[in-house]
């Protein structure tokens, strides 16, 4: 790790490198969301004790496929409580008084609980933080503890549904070849993975302001539902602007071509919709006389005439193996992908070059520090039992209530697109003051439409949706000037995060040494598809390709076992997600040790980690299936069209589209479906912050606009403070 000093503190030292060393976490419920989020913690170092089971309860996991798998991913590094005379040391099988016994035990002791909905009436946790008053309650479960559908069972499969995430799969630049195809659900839990990591993410918050000395929340609330729900931003933001629902219909490209095409040997994703790209793309083609059509001239052109101009790319791509094409395209500097099987990911020497895969062929730990791969803590039984617990931080008085984690840490968000507007706006919700540096003209971040008011380039629906809570500022930072007040804007702040190309870091400036000569405690984040070193490492891709390489479209199969790619850029926002729980643990790293750190995240190590309980059958060969939900059709309740009900494990769910999730009576209810006015583009739907402290959720202001808090933010660094 790339400290100066090694302070320890933690009751074996190793809080240098994992912050939660010595804190203990009583996981107590059988959700893959919360055990997840569980894990995540335990990656964290956290010392995280799997609470006494009522008399009887079955593993809801086994009913899931590969739950077996899942069980031995999620609970690696994690002990199970044992009840008197429990010899097998599962857990299981004491009588209730037993089980409750054991359970206040361990909350005595605790710092955090994390908690189910029926565990938590079955055990009374819900008293828990009056009995203990430094306890922190986190509450994860698939619809919340309010609302029409609180308290009713729920797997993947329903939040998916009832998210817009199920509409949406297979998801652009994939789609179905007619609109009454069924969706397509993952065996990657996605969208329990989307819970998992607002749950850990939200959770963590608030043990660092425990860390910090603030009086942060005691009670924390993560449905599963609204986290997926809140992930679907790039649906729900063109629905929010006027826009019909898309999820996986046909539809004509706004630009092209970036698609998911055919090759020899199977598929791939071919991304060239800019002029740069488009003039590359003709030159690997060996310049057809085709390509140059007038129709052709530009990325909005070629997406009218799409139906024109496929065909004869299709008809190129089919000839071509698909990781040759993939090679030569990215040796071009184009974002093109090709599948590959799970099993071929996990082996793959990417895969072994950054770490993402331990030895023993499971995912790794999805968070480097310092450039190298943090080993999991091994806290069970073969390395003598828990550690001493880490002593309990007395609660600081709030004299105007609980403080929200962050509060007074500076954010500078150089971040692209979605994934780090996303992680900057999460960090604004916890409670950070973000500054979003944007580059000059009409950035790239803001051209996704749709488009409401003028001018456009702050009207745009993905911006205005992924950008709340933060101040705007425009640099040229490869100009000498805009380079000298980043320099200047770099020691005011805690934490820097991008997500530039490693070369185009350093170049510009951004590399950790020349942080740390500008502010010695800095944290910086870096986020890259693939990571930064191995074959990969160069790699361009968005989304799309991410889910190609990691093997996500290899478990992601339809009725005729076709891979597909699941919907609505969610790689982007599960990966924003994860580097806002990493900079977290930084920022907490720093409060131990006064050191700054350096921290990457890659797309591909948040995907693997969301399909860590697949990774056994991948590495037995096992070929992949469809997954066992039955989708069927009947008509909605309002008698219009034709929708779909996703039928599993006994679960009977029916399948939003995203103008459905939007008005669901369930989500209103929660106050989870806001109206937000926006200073352009007037009154729009958003989805709220997937998270409660104490009963509220954080509240943001609507996304900045350009350059709209340049005088706001010079007078700080006139003020120099």
């Amino acid at each position: 790790m790339a400290t100066g000093r090694d302070r320890g503190g933690g009751a074996d030292g190793s809080v240098s490198v994992h912050p939660l060393a010595g804190v203990l976490v009583v996981e107590a419920g059988d959700g893959l969301a919360l055990r997840l989020c569980g894990r995540l913690l335990a990656d964290a170092g956290a010392e995280v004790v799997r609470a006494p089971r009522a008399p009887g309860m079955a593993d809801a996991l086994l009913a899931q496929p590969y739950g077996g798998d899942w069980i031995a991913f999620l609970d690696e590094g994690k002990q199970a409580a044992a009840l008197p005379g429990d010899g097998d040391g599962d857990g299981d099988g004491g009588t209730p008084a037993e089980t409750a016994a054991v359970l206040e035990a361990l909350l005595a002791e605790a710092w955090l609980l994390l908690t189910e909905q029926p565990l938590d009436a079955l055990l009374g946790c819900h008293q828990a933080p009056h009995r203990h008053p430094h306890l922190i309650v986190a509450s994860v479960t698939p619809f919340g503890q309010d609302g029409p559908r609180a308290g009713q069972p729920g797997d993947d499969v329903a939040a998916a549904a009832l998210s817009g995430l199920a509409d949406a799969t297979p998801g652009f630049p994939d789609r179905q070849s007619t609109p009454d195809d069924p969706p397509v659900q993952s065996l990657a839990p996605l969208a329990d993975a989307a819970g998992a990591f607002a749950a850990a993410m939200a959770a963590f918050g608030a043990l660092l302001a425990r860390l910090r000395g603030l009086p942060g929340p005691r009670h924390i609330e993560v449905a599963t539902v609204e986290a997926a729900a809140a992930m679907m931003a790039f649906e729900w933001s063109a629905c929010a602007y006027g826009m019909a629902p898309r999820g996986r219909r046909p539809s004509i490209p706004e630009l092209a071509p970036n698609e998911y095409v055919d090759t020899a040997d199977g598929t791939a994703v071919v991304v060239a919709f800019t002029d740069p790209h488009w003039a590359r793309l003709k030159e690997l083609m060996g310049s057809p006389a085709w390509a140059d059509d007038p129709d052709f001239v530009s990325p909005l052109s070629r997406g009218g005439a799409w139906p024109k101009l496929r065909p004869p790319l299709e008809a190129w791509t089919r000839t071509q193996r698909g990781h040759d094409l993939m090679v030569a395209a990215q040796a071009s500097e184009l974002p093109t992908c090709s599948g590959l099987r799970l099993g071929e990911t996990l082996a793959s020497e990417q895969a072994r070059a950054t770490g993402a895969v331990r030895p023993d062929g499971r995912p790794a730990d999805p968070l480097l520090l310092g450039g190298r791969r943090r080993e999991r803590r091994d806290t069970g039984a073969a390395a003598g039992g828990r550690l001493p617990p880490r002593p309990l931080p007395a609660p600081a008085a709030a004299a105007g209530g609980p403080s929200l984690p962050l509060a007074g840490i500076r954010v500078l968000d150089l971040g692209q697109v979605v994934a780090g507007p996303w992680c900057g706006m999460m960090l604004a919700a916890l409670g950070a003051e973000v500054t979003f540096v944007e580059p000059p003209g009409w950035p790239l971040s803001r051209r996704f439409g749709p488009f409401c008011g003028e001018p456009l380039h702050d009207a745009g629906a993905v911006f205005n949706q992924v950008n709340r809570g933060k101040r705007s500022i425009q640099l040229d930072i490869k100009s000498d000037e805009g380079r000298g007040l980043l320099r200047r804007l770099v020691p005011l702040h805690d934490v820097v995060f991008e997500n530039f190309s490693k070369d185009a870091a350093e170049a510009l400036g951004l590399g950790y040494d020349a942080l740390c000569a500008l502010r010695a405690d800095i944290v910086l984040a870096s986020i890259s598809g693939f990571g930064r070193s191995g074959p990969w490492g160069t790699y361009a891709a968005f989304h799309s390709g991410v889910l190609m390489l990691s093997g996500n479209a290899d478990v992601t199969r339809d009725e005729v076992e076709r891979p597909r790619l699941a919907g609505a850029i969610y790689p982007d926002f599960l990966t924003g997600t994860v580097t806002a729980l990493a900079i977290q643990q930084g920022l907490a790293l720093r409060e131990a040790t006064g050191d700054g750190c350096h921290i990457e995240v890659a797309m591909l190590d948040v995907l693997l980690t969301a399909m860590g309980g697949l990774a056994p059958a991948a590495l037995r060969g096992e070929e992949f299936r469809a997954h066992p939900v039955r989708f069927t059709r009947e008509g909605p309740a309002d008698g219009s069209g034709n929708g779909y009900v996703a039928e599993h494990a006994g679960l009977r769910t029916p399948v939003l589209d995203m103008a459905q999730v939007m008005a669901d009576e369930h989500l209103r209810a929660r106050g989870f479906v806001l109206t937000e006015e926006h200073p352009v583009s007037g009154p729009r739907t958003i989805a709220a912050i997937p998270w409660r402290y104490d009963g509220e959720r954080p509240w943001l202001r609507p996304a900045p606009l350009l350059d709209g808090d340049r005088a706001a933010i010079l007078q700080l660094l006139d003020a120099g403070a």
